[in-house]
């Protein structure tokens, strides 16, 4: 054993000690999220990323004063290179993860240098080791890493990371180098402009002060040195709120941001995380049942059993590490680390979702530094053994987990199987089928989401979908009528119910449902897009065209509308102008055959034939069916003497 000691030993105290630890975090890495590579666009990837169209006209680079701006760059340099093939966004992903397993590794070994001097060199570098392959391959670390939006949290702790790795090598510097804590401020303004949770740092530079550098400076010069970190906490709020306003409103405009949603009042939310920080645990010990979307009931009182008892928990964690600073300072340091960067997410700010498996990713670097730290109060023959069956037990599960996130209906179906009592599951997986053209399954989980929530609006705008294609309109006016009740202000409902009635023909109803919606959201692309159907069929086409407008403006990305205006137009005689959006419609949806029959029109009504023979026999090539279209496409070349 002494020999095995030995070898690692001078492995990892050569001079490329740091580039072999580099090689087997790569490697490991690599292995257990290979086949999570291909795996779709899921949730809040399509708010974030598929539909955002900032993104794509690139004008999210000049966004400056947005929420999580940094992160949402990197979607549109993604977008830029890789458009929406998925395979990019992972790869980007995995190396920030990576970098941040390679950065753990550092800093362990940074703080275990500055306060352990009778370690063994090789324990020195094993520990660091261990946790940062923990870090690596725990399960729990998937949602921040295969959920490709969620490079929110991986990307604000590589920042995190870095912001501290240079404060620290800022204060062992004999000669103050300046740029060491310039930078590190820099990577710290970047973590809050990543996401809010971040703004915890300053609290653990300042734990980082006080147990790793107790006699370097007064408490006054500690609390200077934690000072520009605490005012550069004030980029979070106004990236969120409108500076534009008067001091009073600005005030107002903070306490909402400070509780995203109203639904859950501050107490209750508290009183909940104090079962939710206990789930945390449990996952990180034994992250078993794990699901994408949790079922996780309100707590409305802290003398509930299951919260007063979470709660007295935690009190006792975080008051043996304040008493144990002195004695068990690294137990210390990491039991404080977890709950000071759970902080944010997990306190009195209200968030609408009350657990996330991506919040831990942060937080659980202190919880596995100390299960690390205890572990390694084994003897040697033991700890190594031990750790390598943890890390290969746990590396196998998260291979499996990133099985799970293939797709939606994967992702889902585990989710629902797991929480059926949540509906938001059910919705999710019933808007899957939806999109998968599954619309008898669609239909059956949608429904049994509006059973468990009749409040969930989307559902119900989804199921309307599901009627609609499936032929059931009546079913599908219905379900948007309902929509519209609950809230009015849903411009999509809006949008569906107006062309269900102009599908009838009933023009004016459609414009009464357009109008009150263009009220609630005088920017909504596909409102404005419908609106400046039926005025371009009421003859009105000074105001069509300005609609029209507002929608492209408005990112319009709908094939169907760009389509149906340029039809309007087509019968108007605009014939030049309809051409140019239904080229946008084909550019938006090459695979509509229809759209080269409308084209084909346009040539013939101006007599250039060449050119309408070519889009007649695009049109029937592509056309799979026969139909009213094809029929005539086929009389019209005929009458040209040119079909064959």
């Amino acid at each position: 054993m002494k020999s095995l000691e030995n070898k690692i030993n001078s492995l990892l105290t050569s001079k490329y000690s740091l580039l072999f630890i580099a090689v087997i975090l790569c490697i490991t890495a690599f292995i257990i999220y290979s086949n999570s590579f291909q795996c779709a666009f899921v949730f809040d990837d399509y708010r974030s990323i598929v539909l955002n169209n900032s993104l794509k006209d690139n004008s999210i680079f000049t966004q400056f004063n947005i929420q999580r701006y940094v992160a949402l760059v990197t979607f549109a340099l993604n977008y830029k290179i890789n458009g929406l093939n998925v395979t990019g966004y992972h790869i980007i992903n995995l190396l920030i993860h990576f970098a941040n397993g390679l950065l753990v590794y550092i800093l362990i070994k940074t703080l275990l240098r500055l306060h352990v001097h009778s370690l063994p060199d090789t324990s020195m570098h094993v520990i660091p080791l261990i946790v940062a392959l923990l870090f690596l391959v725990h399960p729990v670390q998937t949602q921040a890493v295969t959920y490709i939006v969620q490079r929110e949290a991986s990307l604000a702790t590589l920042f995190v990371l870095a912001s501290i790795l240079l404060y620290i090598s800022y204060r062992v510097t004999a000669a103050k180098h300046y740029h060491l804590f310039t930078l590190s401020l820099l990577f710290c303004l970047l973590a809050y402009k990543t996401k809010e949770n971040t703004a915890s740092l300053p609290f653990v530079i300042f734990l980082i002060e006080i147990i790793f550098f107790p006699q370097k400076a007064n408490l006054k010069k500690k609390l200077l040195l934690v000072a520009p970190y605490v005012l550069l906490i004030i980029v979070i709020p106004l990236s969120l709120i409108n500076v534009n306003t008067s001091a009073g409103d600005l005030f107002e405009d903070l306490n909402v941001v400070l509780q995203e949603t109203e639904t859950i009042d501050r107490s209750v939310y508290f009183f909940t995380q104090q079962r939710v920080i206990m789930t945390y645990i449990k996952l990180l010990l034994f992250p078993s049942h794990q699901a994408f979307d949790y079922y996780f009931p309100l707590s409305f009182s802290l003398f509930e059993i299951k919260t007063f008892l979470s709660f007295l928990f935690i009190v006792a964690l975080i008051i043996f590490s304040l008493a144990g600073l002195k004695k068990f300072p690294l137990v210390s340091f990491g039991i404080l680390w977890f709950f000071i960067f759970l902080t944010v997410e997990s306190s009195f700010f209200p968030i609408r979702d009350v657990i996330w498996e991506h919040r831990m990713y942060l937080p659980s670097i202190g919880f596995i530094f100390i299960i690390t730290c205890l572990l390694s109060k084994l003897k040697w023959k033991l700890f190594i053994p031990l750790s390598l069956v943890i890390i290969i037990a746990l590396g196998t599960a998260t291979y499996s987990r990133n099985k799970v996130w293939k797709d939606e209906l994967t992702l889902f179906k585990d989710s629902t199987a797991k929480y059926p009592q949540k509906a938001r599951n059910h919705f999710s997986l019933g808007s899957a089928y939806m999109r998968k053209k599954m619309y008898k399954e669609a239909i059956r989980t949608l429904q049994h989401a509006i059973e468990l929530d009749p409040t969930i609006v989307g559902a119900r705008v989804n199921l309307s979908i599901c009627y609609w294609e499936t032929r059931q309109i009546e079913k599908a006016r219905i379900e948007l009528l309902i929509v519209l009740q609950q809230r009015p202000a849903y411009p999509l409902a809006s949008y569906k119910l107006a062309s269900i009635y102009m599908s009838r023909g009933d023009i004016d109803k459609a414009f009464d449902i357009l109008i009150k919606a263009k009220k609630f959201s005088p920017s909504h692309a596909r409102v404005n897009a419908l609106l400046a159907d039926i005025y371009c069929q009421q003859d009105d086409l000074g105001q069509a065209f300005y609609l029209f407008k507002e929608a492209e403006t408005a990112g319009l990305a709908s094939a169907d509308s760009y389509y149906n205006f340029a039809v309007c137009l087509l019968k108007k005689g605009k014939i030049a102008e309809s051409r140019v959006y239904l080229l946008k419609s084909a550019e938006l949806n090459p695979g509509d055959a229809v759209i080269n029959y409308a084209i084909a029109l346009g040539y013939e009504q101006e007599r250039n034939f060449a050119q309408a023979v070519h889009y007649y026999r695009l049109f029937l090539k592509k056309s799979s069916t026969q139909t009213p279209q094809t029929i005539d496409a086929q009389q019209r070349l005929r009458r040209l003497e040119i079909y064959k």
